[in-house]
């Protein structure tokens, strides 16, 4: 969208079926589950050269054999400033902000199970990177490739 919003979507649709005969506990289920993602960059300013890069992802409600697994939601979040000239950088990240966990549970034949997986701990960092020099690519000799029939 113009020139201060920039980024991608991706969609998934997953359609899983489970049929096994596990320990004598037949199962044989079905389900359409999907999964959203993607990234957004926001320009806050083009003057001081400050970006918003949000992260979210989102898994529906799905099944993994004897498991239903809950719906699922991850946010991750920077703040970036780079100088004009390049040289330096800030970025203030926070990774899985929501502290987001997966909660899974069976009830199948005579279970009674349930489970959270928790995914890293929410993790919030400050990185400040100065680059030193500049880099100029080494020349490199052409490769001989007359014997190969080119």
């Amino acid at each position: 969208m113009g020139s201060w919003l920039n980024g991608n979507i991706m969609a998934t649709a997953l359609y899983r079926h489970d049929k096994t005969n596990f320990f004598d506990l037949p199962i044989d289920r079905t389900f359409l589950s999907g999964i959203l993602g993607g990234t957004a960059v926001a320009k806050l300013s083009q003057r001081h050269n400050i970006q918003f890069i949000l992260n979210p992802f989102f898994q529906t409600k799905s099944i993994q054999g004897l498991y239903d697994i809950d719906p699922f939601l991850r946010l991750n979040a920077t703040l970036r400033y780079t100088t004009k000239n390049g040289k330096w950088s800030l970025v203030a990240k926070g990774e899985n902000i929501l502290n987001a966990h997966i909660d899974t549970r069976s009830t199948t034949a005579n279970q009674d199970y349930s489970m959270s997986v928790w995914m890293p701990y929410t993790n919030y960092s400050l990185t400040a990177i100065y680059r030193i020099g500049n880099f100029k690519e080494k020349k490199k000799k052409e490769v001989d490739t007359s014997r190969m029939g080119y």
